[in-house]
């Protein structure tokens, strides 16, 4: 049995491993005395160099350098509040001078963005108690009207023909109409 040259080493590693290997790699290799013959054994002990490698650490966050805050002492901020901090951002994001600033600054960005959205979507489901004080509003409006219509239209279709007396009783509903619009209106904006 011959035993390969590095360049042969080289190629045959090059084409099982489906990445360039140079020469001085199969040397490095070779004085550490790695599987030069199983490119799986091969793969699995550089993997197992880099993580044994003196000084290397780990890029992941550890749990115990993210600060916590107690509920209490969270602010809430308004809308126009966060609206100013997306238009620093922004700006600051044009302005940034690298790519670690910028990105940075991009997921500040787009958390903000997204606590926004939410805020906003929060804002469009209504409590029960907010609806029930509304339909008070809006029933009180139209015990009102109708109090009132009671007194007000037969004195306007007294001596009408039925024509006339239809429309002032059809002018009277849209005016009641408009009044009850005008309430929930009045009601929703509260």
């Amino acid at each position: 049995m011959t035993q390969e040259t590095d360049k042969q080493i080289m190629h045959r590693l090059s084409a099982e491993l489906g990445w360039e290997v140079t020469r001085s790699m199969v040397r490095h290799w070779r004085k550490k005395k790695l599987d030069l013959a199983d490119p799986v054994k091969l793969t699995h002990q550089l993997r197992m160099l880099q993580k044994s490698r003196p000084g290397f650490t780990s890029t992941s966050r550890s749990t115990d350098k993210v600060p916590t805050t107690p509920a209490a002492d969270m602010r809430i901020f308004s809308p126009d509040e966060i609206s100013d901090e997306i238009h620093k951002l922004e700006n600051a994001l044009i302005n940034a001078l690298d790519y670690e600033a910028a990105r940075i600054i991009s997921t500040k960005l787009s958390g903000l963005r997204a606590a926004a959205k939410l805020r906003a979507e929060m804002d469009l489901f209504v409590t029960r108690a907010s609806v029930q004080k509304d339909m008070v509003l809006v029933e009180k409006t139209f015990r009102a009207v109708l109090e009132k219509m009671a007194t007000e239209l037969p004195q306007q279709i007294i001596g009408a023909d039925y024509p006339s007396a239809a429309k002032r009783c059809q002018d009277y509903a849209h005016q009641i109409l408009l009044e009850v619009s005008s309430a929930e209106t009045y009601a929703g904006a509260t």
